[in-house]
């Protein structure tokens, strides 16, 4: 599986998906980069499923466990290469979900208009699973998942995920609103800056703010910089760039895998996804069929802000390598993060109160506050007045210290969203732009048209 080199747009049109017109330079011979890849996101989420146990389980976790106990194999089909996958019976009848996400599941492994085969064919968009040589395939069923392709693939899964039914498709089965033009990026993938352009979130600038710039101009470092005296660094300094998020670009959230000790119909998960989400209002009313990613059950942290990139000028003079995005703690994470997960949580971007929150006493010089990580300026929030009993955040009274007695305190908190401590360094960062538009047309996932006449025939 290629883990880096990669960028992913989804696009439908009306009922069908066409590929976009490739108007980005193609990628240098070194460069294994999937450019213009173009689908629909129509996976359909629901905040508790039956598992075949009988046992009822929240959405992440069968999630995780459908693609546990996934079965996939590559064979062949005339002189196509096919990714196969099935479930045991027993699972597929459990809930109509264990069907059609395997349609899903081809549209997330495949390449983009490679076949692969559920109880009908459908093509490949994502690319997160490489196809062997054809010669290296034949009619006997291969394997063809690892541990690290079932978790990637999970969770892509859960980024395409959202909550809004619209209809039948023509096999009877539920249709979900379609997403156009929503883009997956992968922290860690190498991207062409060009290829954002083309996918509606970047513009060609002269300038931009350090948090908005994805390419800069050769020999500018993105990062705090130093004026002239008296000496003030500038947190987010405008530099010269080429390339940077448009206005109305914005994270919808960052889908990350959590370590887990979960189990489903006794099958361990090994990590279920919660996610960073981000705060920014979505364009076009997706918040409405948008539902799942920022929802109080998936929602264990919050993005601040947009991606970070560094340039690669490796792999070309226009590309980039996304290395993270922001993060924060939330101020009630999700309550389904079991105790480990929790852990993990609260490791990575620490606890809300600690991490977010001042005690800020009233001075004779003015409010002065108790957190070094709550500057002047700051979005914040601001809780009731302690008075002069004991200081909840920070020991004794308003009269500890230096104080001497001074003022009333009062609880300050950088607003969630705002409140930065950690950056997310695995995960897939979802987003949108002005670009991005639902529709209810057609099928989807659409079926393959031009498929071969027979399934392929596959002996595991």
């Amino acid at each position: 599986m290629h883990a880096l080199h990669r960028w992913f747009v989804l696009s439908c049109l009306a009922a069908a998906c066409s590929p976009a017109d490739p108007t980005a330079p193609p990628p240098t011979p070194e460069v294994s980069a999937r450019t213009g890849i173009d689908g629909c996101n129509c996976a359909g989420a629901a905040p508790v499923m039956t598992a075949p146990d009988g046992g009822a389980y929240v959405f992440q976790s069968v999630v995780a466990y459908y693609y546990k106990v996934l079965d996939a194999f590559w064979t062949r089909a005339d002189d196509d290469v096919v990714l196969e996958t099935s479930l045991a019976p027993e699972i597929e009848a459990t809930s109509e979900a264990f069907v059609t996400w395997q349609a899903k599941t081809i549209q997330i492994l495949r390449d983009r208009d490679l076949l692969g085969f559920t109880y009908r064919y459908y093509r490949g968009i994502f690319g997160f699973l490489d196809a062997p040589a054809p010669s290296e395939v034949d009619a006997v069923c291969r394997p063809a998942l690892d541990d690290t392709t079932r978790t990637i693939a999970m969770l892509a899964h859960v980024a395409l995920s959202q909550a809004g039914v619209c209809g039948k498709n023509d096999d009877n089965t539920t249709k979900f609103w379609q997403v156009n033009n929503i883009a997956l990026l992968a922290v860690g993938d190498v991207v062409d800056s060009n290829a954002l352009i083309a996918a509606g979130l970047a513009e060609p600038v002269t300038h931009a703010r350090a948090s908005r710039c994805i390419l800069p101009a050769p020999g500018v470092r993105v990062g705090p910089i130093v004026l002239a005296q008296p000496v003030v660094e500038d947190p987010d300094p405008e530099l010269s760039c080429q390339v940077a998020f448009r206005a109305d670009a914005v994270t919808e959230a960052v889908v990350m895998p959590v370590p887990s000790s979960a189990f489903v119909a006794g099958v361990p998960l090994g990590a279920r996804a919660f996610t960073a989400a981000g705060t920014v209002e979505m364009p076009n009313a997706l918040d409405e069929v948008r539902t799942i990613l920022r929802s109080a059950q998936l929602r264990a942290m919050y993005a601040v802000g947009l991606p970070r990139f560094v340039a690669e000028p490796a792999s070309g003079p226009t590309f980039v390598r996304l290395v993270g995005h922001r993060i924060g703690p939330a101020r009630a994470p999700s309550e389904v993060l079991m105790s480990d997960e929790r852990a993990w949580v609260d490791q990575t971007v620490g606890r809300y109160e600690d991490a977010c929150c001042a005690v800020v006493c009233d001075d004779a010089g003015g409010p002065v506050a108790r957190f070094a990580g709550l500057d002047a300026g700051t979005d914040a929030e601001t809780g009731s007045d302690t008075g002069s009993g004991s200081d909840s955040g920070s020991g004794s009274g308003s009269g500890s210290g230096s104080d001497g007695g001074g003022g009333p305190c009062h609880v300050v908190c950088k607003a969630e969203g705002v409140c930065e401590t950690s950056s997310a360094t695995t995960g897939i960062v979802v987003m949108v732009a002005a670009v991005t538009t639902k529709e209810c047309a057609g099928s989807c996932p659409e079926p393959a048209s031009d498929a071969p006449a027979e399934a392929p025939v596959c002996t595991p």
